[in-house]
């Protein structure tokens, strides 16, 4: 965490500004091999498959930065959302076969926040701004991706009224 009024650049008036970051590195997953009982598998940086339940995905490199700028009764928000490379779980699971794997991404959110009054404040974001597809890798049968850990749905706006009482 990390922040700072703008006077502090020599920029009067021109509120303050917030930059937040949180990283995450998993070291290890280990479980033991569903085909031979007596082998434990470290499943961390690997994307499940269908078969495997999809919200079993592990990436090694997780990251959110967040930044605002407060400004009078506005607040702008910057936010991104890194997910780590992974290899497939099916290359952990047999290994010498070859499977395809998702590449690392990042997602990009803004909203802005206009604070009307105490009690009343007024929010317009857009999530996925640059409409970033989910990675896709073989075999998923049925969505080809793990939609617990990427964003399938694409970008979206989204608005908020928030009253005070």
């Amino acid at each position: 965490d990390f922040g700072f009024d703008m006077v502090w650049l020599g920029l009067d008036n021109w509120g303050s500004v917030r930059v937040n970051a949180l990283l995450s590195y998993l070291m290890e997953f280990k479980q033991k091999d569903p085909f031979d009982g007596s082998v434990e598998l470290d499943f961390a940086g690997s994307a499940s498959y269908f078969g495997s339940g999809l919200g079993t995905s592990y990436p090694e490199w997780k990251a959110t930065i967040n930044a605002a700028w407060m400004v009078g009764d506005f607040t702008f928000n910057a936010r991104g959302r890194y997910i780590g490379a992974m290899d497939n779980r099916l290359a952990i699971e047999f290994p010498g076969e070859q499977f395809t794997s998702p590449d690392s991404t990042w997602y990009w959110d803004i909203a802005g926040d206009w604070a009307m009054t105490d009690n009343v404040s007024f929010k317009l974001g857009v999530n996925n701004v640059a409409d970033q597809d989910p990675q896709v890798y073989n075999p998923n049968v049925q969505s080809g991706t793990d939609p617990s850990v990427y964003d399938v749905v694409g970008r979206r706006v989204f608005g908020q009224v928030k009253l005070r009482f």
